[in-house]
């Protein structure tokens, strides 16, 4: 959630390559290794110039790979470099490596007793809607070996499953929503339910609220589960269609309607929702959402429908692929559970030039996150809030003091905002009202620190040559949990958290990698010398992008402990 001000840009392929040809009868063809001859107002392409090709805005999607394993293609999730397939029938768990997304290969397997319907990963578990068997939990730290780690029954069919924090959130069918505390995987546990009118297919869930997906009779239900034990109603919107999937981007329900397509369904107010727009391409069962563009799948295929403007969204085009129950996008390739042809892997790459639309004057050079329709400026003494609904408008709205007198980097995760306030330690901001923040916590550290990631239960503070991880489960409430000190020679300068594993951007010695899967004994595993200064860093899959003062340095992090250079092959950057 942080923004560095660089744009990284990964085009493997959507090339459009030209094979070099002479000026011959008064004619000319373009090689690309020049723009002496492009019209600079009428040309949209990106001419590379370095290599001699030409990347066209948008893309055309096209299918680059399939794999057809057992059982029926219910979902997909994508974790680092692996896909993990819920295969219904008895087709259970499967593992795919997707290191090279146009060959798939299969990685590991799994035989769950019931029907896998739906799956999330966590961590290092994948957990699984097992239909009659209830929610199996499967051990994926070694993906071509997964294990049983736990399980628990549910009273319905287990349908589909999203994580968030220590709880699972199970669509249950006719039993609704069921909320399993998975603190301990080996021993999950239901500790709450709401029983929704119709029939419970998917959950997503966005801050204190989930939101299921009814089928039949309930449309879109929105359920408070601010206390996860005792989830209650908010409210709910009867779709014209059957809810058949639910994704949520920003202040907005995205809801897989069957025969009426796509419904678009305001939530910015989870207790007074409304209808925003939709469209209607074909038969949607579940969609996936990345940036201004949506992925819905369904009986025909995917369609591609562009989501700019939530009131009216528009189809852009069609991958006939058949009937597919899932997708996952990761980068820029889209992954398809089919329902009959197994796994397919779509290039989407669905790459646009940027646009300025609107900005607002604020001093300095500072951190900022982006939370739903809220922009969070921290510029030291003060954290301020811009509501972004219009973002050709952006508006104040509402201010936060330090209470330290400043703050050296903000993360905000759910309704909560932690400031890593240099000698102040770490404040807890509740922004659940953008317009009045207030401090709900804070803990005084030892040390002075510079940056703060949130993962889950804990805070990760980077301070002077340690990093120290602080428990927030009760945020009013922060404790100490472990600690590690880093480089001697070290002022820690940022901290980013990808899974079991922390980033630390140490200035001169560079990148320090923290093994974090034990918040109460981290341990540093790994380090690498980059040649400047390590500033702050962005994982994407394998790799670890260092904005290294005056340079990119790209890291393969694929063995955590042993950072190492990626090759530079096929990898271009866009400095805007």
């Amino acid at each position: 959630m942080k923004t560095t001000g660089i744009v990284l840009c990964l085009s493997i392929s959507c090339l459009v390559f030209l094979s070099p040809v002479r000026a011959t009868d008064n004619r000319y063809v373009e090689e690309f290794f020049t723009t002496d001859y492009r019209d600079q107002n009428q040309t949209t392409a990106w001419w590379d110039t370095n290599t001699g090709t030409l990347r066209m805005y948008p893309f055309v999607p096209r299918v680059v790979s399939t794999y057809s394993g057992s059982g029926q293609g219910l979902d997909i999730v994508v974790a680092g470099k692996y896909a993990f397939v819920a295969h219904g029938g008895l087709g259970g768990l499967t593992v795919l490596d997707i290191t090279d997304p146009e060959n798939l290969s299969f990685a590991g397997k799994y035989d769950t007793p019931g029907s896998a319907m739906g799956i999330a990963v966590a961590g290092n578990n994948a957990y699984i809607a097992d239909g009659l068997n209830g929610l199996v939990i499967v051990n994926i730290t070694d993906p071509a070996h997964p294990v049983y780690a736990g399980g628990c029954d549910t009273p319905g069919y287990a349908r589909d499953v999203v994580v968030d924090g220590n709880y699972a959130y199970v669509a249950d069918e006719d039993e609704g929503l069921q909320v399993i505390d998975i603190k301990n995987p080996a021993s999950p546990a239901v500790t709450g339910c709401y029983n929704t009118p119709g029939s419970a297919w998917r959950v997503d869930v966005s801050g204190n609220y989930a939101y299921v997906a009814d089928f039949a009779l309930g449309g879109l239900q929105v359920i408070d589960i601010s206390d996860p034990e005792n989830p209650t109603f908010s409210d709910s919107y009867n779709t014209n269609g059957t809810a058949y999937g639910v994704k949520i981007s920003g202040d907005f329900a995205y809801v897989s309607d069957w025969h009426e397509g796509l419904a678009v369904i305001d939530i910015s107010d989870p207790t007074d929702v409304s209808f925003a727009g939709g469209c209607n391409p074909g038969y949607i069962q579940y969609i996936d959402i990345t940036g201004d563009y949506a992925y819905a799948v369904g009986l025909a295929g995917v369609y591609e429908i562009n989501i700019s403007d939530p009131s009216n969204p528009a189809v852009l085009d069609t991958i006939p692929v058949g009937n597919t129950w899932g997708i996952a996008l990761a980068g820029e390739y889209a992954y398809l559970a089919n329902y009959t042809s197994g796994i397919k892997t779509i290039h989407v790459c669905n790459i646009r030039p940027p646009l300025h639309v609107g900005g607002f004057d604020r001093d300095g050079n500072r951190p900022m996150v982006l939370s739903g329709n809220y922009l969070w400026n921290d510029i030291g003494s003060d954290v301020y809030a811009y509501d972004i609904s219009d973002p050709a408008n952006p508006v104040p709205a509402g201010t936060y003091s330090v209470g330290s007198g400043s703050a050296g980097d903000i993360f905000i995760s759910g309704d909560y905002l932690f400031a890593a306030a240099y000698s102040g330690g770490l404040e807890v901001v509740d922004i659940s009202d953008p317009a009045s923040p207030f401090l709900a916590g804070n803990y005084a550290t030892p040390l002075i620190v510079q940056s703060v990631s949130v993962s889950g239960d804990y805070a990760y503070l980077a301070g002077e040559d340690s990093l120290l991880a602080i428990d927030i489960s009760d945020p009013a409430n922060p404790a100490r949990g472990g600690a590690v000190n880093l480089h001697w020679l070290c002022n820690t300068v940022s901290v980013t958290v990808d899974g079991d594993y922390a980033f630390v951007c140490m200035g001169n010695p560079g990148i320090c990698v923290v093994d974090i899967s034990d918040p109460a004994n981290p341990d540093s595993i790994g380090e690498y010398s980059t040649p400047g200064k390590a500033m702050q860093a962005v994982v994407d899959g394998d790799y670890l992008y260092v904005v290294d003062y005056y340079s990119i340095v790209v890291l393969d992090i694929s063995d955590p402990a042993n950072p190492a250079p990626a090759p530079m092959t096929d990898l271009v950057f866009l400095m805007v």
